[in-house]
């Protein structure tokens, strides 16, 4: 059978590491997922959650989920953490929370009897790690600056089916910029003004590369990230025509 338990945490706007009380369960469990969203701090620091043995070791734990964002995890048959009476949780912040009062950090967690090791997953935990398509992060900057970075998209739990751009009236040297959990990749091209383009991430023998091309006009369903940011300027000066992009996307949830 499966237990859900709501399990909170209280943040201080101060220090970085915060526990929660002590579970009580009558028998031993398995956790076999969770289901939370991240308080809405009023510093912009990312949170990890780790579920902690009765002896303060860690028997799972969250990648750093940035704030106000929602995180459900489904875990593999060699992830399922057991937990007794003793067990906690513990939240730790990539710095300081800010603001003047304590913030309430709510967890649901799932857990299994690990005598019948039977499972079953509510609806909405399902619809949860599922994608969602949202409606296209566009751009058309006027007068566009040279050398100066617009964001077309920043998003987190995200896949990408399309980057495409376009620079009006002018030719002019277009780049993009993807940045992927933290991994930065530009590519460039010189693009002939009122033309359709589309940039793709290829991976080459020396690494990947982002490829800006108008005769491969395919999405390139290959972007999946946590947190994902996509850019584009003009590095040229040629004219004043509108900088257009567009990145259709879903996320989960």
């Amino acid at each position: 059978m499966i237990y859900p338990k709501l399990v909170t945490i209280t943040i201080a706007v101060t220090g970085t590491s915060f526990t929660s009380d002590v579970f009580s369960l009558e028998s031993g469990k398995r956790v076999i997922g969770w289901d939370f969203t991240t308080p809405t701090y009023t510093n912009d620091v990312t949170t990890t959650l780790s579920i902690m043995s009765v002896t303060g070791n860690t028997l799972l734990s969250s990648s750093a989920i940035a704030r106000t964002t929602g995180n459900t995890k489904l875990c593999a048959e060699n992830e399922k953490s057991p937990v007794f009476s003793g067990s906690y949780l513990k939240a730790v912040t990539s710095g300081a929370t800010g603001g003047s009062t304590a913030y309430t950090f709510s967890v649901i967690l799932y857990l299994e009897d690990v005598v019948s090791g039977q499972v079953s997953i509510p609806v909405s935990m399902v619809n949860a790690m599922s994608f969602a398509a949202q409606p296209d992060a566009v751009i058309d900057q006027a007068t566009p600056v040279q050398n100066t970075w617009y964001t077309v998209l920043q998003a987190y739990d995200v896949k990408v089916f399309g980057i495409g751009l376009q620079v009006d009236t002018t030719t002019e040297t277009l780049e993009c910029r993807i940045t992927v959990d933290g991994n930065a990749y530009t590519g460039s091209a010189s693009c002939t003004n009122d033309t359709k383009y589309k940039a793709t991430m290829q991976t080459w023998p020396t690494g990947a590369v982002i490829v800006i091309t108008n005769s491969i006009l395919i999405n390139s369903n290959q972007l999946e990230a946590r947190n994902l940011k996509v850019e584009v300027r003009k590095t040229s000066a040629s004219g004043t025509g509108n900088l257009k992009a567009c990145v259709t996307y879903v996320t989960r949830g």
